[in-house]
């Protein structure tokens, strides 16, 4: 009996069946990689891009910002950046805070804004007149 009459010659591996598999599947994984990437940088953005919304409002006034979250209640600290005090706080929150934050997920959370020695100058409870 020859190779031929016994089928030996016939088979083939699969990778040698289906050729360009391999780049196919890489392909796939690249393109789930891209797809998780874009998800994680959408819910970065969505979950801290009020704050940065913030700081552009804020003309340089606020440095940075820290957002806690317990799930029900967020609690936002605002940096001021230095040289702004006690005296800056009221037109901070009631020009620049309250009407970056209005509309947005943090519309609704407490708030403060810092010196930089860490001291409160405005909050979310500050009159605005």
């Amino acid at each position: 009996m020859s190779q031929s009459e016994s089928g030996a010659s016939s088979w083939t591996s699969p990778s040698e069946a289906r050729p360009g598999s391999g780049r196919r599947r890489l392909l796939g994984c690249a393109l789930l990689l891209v797809i998780v990437l874009v998800a994680i940088a959408f819910l970065a953005w969505r979950l801290l891009g009020t704050g940065f919304a913030v700081m552009a409002a804020s003309g340089g006034d606020i440095e940075s910002f820290r957002a806690f979250s317990n799930g029900a209640e967020t609690t936002v600290s605002f940096q001021a950046s230095r040289g702004i005090d006690v005296p800056d706080g009221p037109r901070l929150a009631c020009d620049v805070v309250r009407p970056a934050l209005a509309g947005t997920d943090w519309a609704l959370a407490k708030w403060t804004i810092v010196n930089r020695a860490g001291d409160t100058i405005a909050s979310d409870e500050t009159p605005c007149g």
